[in-house]
Order: structure tokens, then sequence, then C-alpha cells
């Protein structure tokens, strides 16, 4: 799964699509991370021979389909996640955020634009980073 510093990861995931992520940050805003896009997928296909775990692909429009399925059903079942993780503090009031995760920005960046603010779609640009034989995945924020 991806890693966000401070941010803590929920379970029990959605049903209709395990693979959207969920997390809780340190104010207590529910954050939804859609999977790759398939030339993500491509590159961690590529990256796989040397050892690299792979996610499964989805198009821009699938993955935000997805996690704004997910983000319907994680409103609906909030009361189960905050027994499920008791510990944190959700803030209710705070609209989830949702992120998507792209090696093509130009696609995700128009989608985006035609959605508007409202869906609170933040999008973040993947690329394969590699330093000596050691290779990770870098995300980089485009909004």
């Amino acid at each position: 799964g991806k890693r966000c510093r401070g941010h803590n990861p929920l379970d029990p995931r959605c049903p209709r699509h395990p693979e959207v992520e969920l997390l809780l940050d340190p104010a207590g805003r529910l954050h939804l991370l859609a999977p790759p896009t398939p030339s993500a997928q491509a590159a961690a296909e590529r990256s796989a021979a040397a050892g690299s775990p792979t996610q499964t692909p989805a198009d821009p429009n699938t993955a935000l389909l997805q996690a704004l399925e997910t983000r319907q059903w994680a409103v609906e079942h909030l009361d189960l996640l905050a027994l499920a993780h008791r510990n944190l503090r959700f803030d209710r009031a705070a609209a989830p955020a949702l992120h998507l995760f792209t090696t093509t920005p130009h696609t995700a960046t128009h989608l985006a634009t035609h959605l508007g603010p409202a869906i609170h779609l933040r999008l973040h640009l993947l690329q394969h980073v590699t330093l000596g034989n050691q290779s990770t995945w870098l995300a980089t924020p485009l909004t």
C-alpha cells in the first residue's frame, strides 16, 4: 500500500473496491487513495523483474469512479469505521479527500478540471526512481 506520513490506515475497506485505500489524517479527515493508472502499471511491471510489487491498473476514469463509490460507502459506514478505530478522532464535518495517482498527468488533470473543486480531488504524479541498485515509487502532488 501507499504510505502517507502521519496518516492512519483504516480497515475495513469497501467490499466493492478493496483496492481503494482508506486513511485518516491527524485532523480526523478521511482520505481515499485510488489505484494507479495503466501506464503506472506498465512501469510497475518493468520494476517487477527487480522484485518490486505491482499494483492493479485502472484508467483515471475508473480509478476516480472507484474512489467516489468508496467515499459514498465510507460516509455511509463512518460509524463502523469509527468503532473499528476507537483510538482515532474522526472529523465528521470534513469532506473526504480523493487522491488519484498517475504517470499521465494530462489525462487526470483534464478529468479534474471538468469535475471542479467540489469533489476534493488531489492528483499525484507517480515516478519510478532508481538510486544505485535500489528503486521505488515517488508520488509528487500536482494539485
